[in-house]
């Protein structure tokens, strides 16, 4: 690798980092800017359109988000998020009018698994499809239990 090819993966690098920091601090209109600052010097960049795409969404830009996942699967034909997200968009169909956007901060160590502290467990009747459809990975939910 060359001088200057090893430079620009730097840069891709410092700049992809950058753009999801600012998605995991919630800044999702700064984290559209990262990315499609990203694409123009980078324009195959799978990774930064699967990204655009879930900013849009968090903003409710829903068109934009769509074509950006659209972008990600032309480069990518096989790109299972951008398919996922892609597919959630059709189900939403017109539910999409109207929903509003909630772009609260997720904290990251949320996610993480400790091994003897969390546990996996089967949840049943969750919602229907089109209450599913509106949740993204980061969203609160709550546990009620019947009986």
């Amino acid at each position: 690798m060359s001088y200057q090819e090893e430079e620009q993966a730097g840069l891709r690098r410092r700049r992809s980092k950058q753009a999801i920091a600012l998605a995991m601090q919630g800044r999702w209109r700064e984290a559209v800017v990262a990315n499609q600052s990203l694409i123009e010097s980078f324009p195959n960049d799978v990774n930064a359109y699967n990204r655009l795409g879930r900013a849009h969404m968090e903003l409710g830009e829903y068109s934009q988000a769509k074509e950006a996942y659209s972008r990600a699967i032309e480069l990518a034909p096989y790109n299972m998020i951008a398919k996922k997200n892609l597919e959630r968009l059709s189900r939403l169909g017109e539910a999409m009018v109207g929903l509003q956007a909630d772009s609260q901060q997720v904290e990251p160590q949320q996610f993480v698994e400790e091994t003897g502290k969390a546990g996996v467990v089967n949840l049943y009747r969750l919602g229907t499809r089109e209450i599913l459809a509106k949740m993204v990975a980061g969203d609160r939910v709550y546990l009620k239990i019947d009986g």
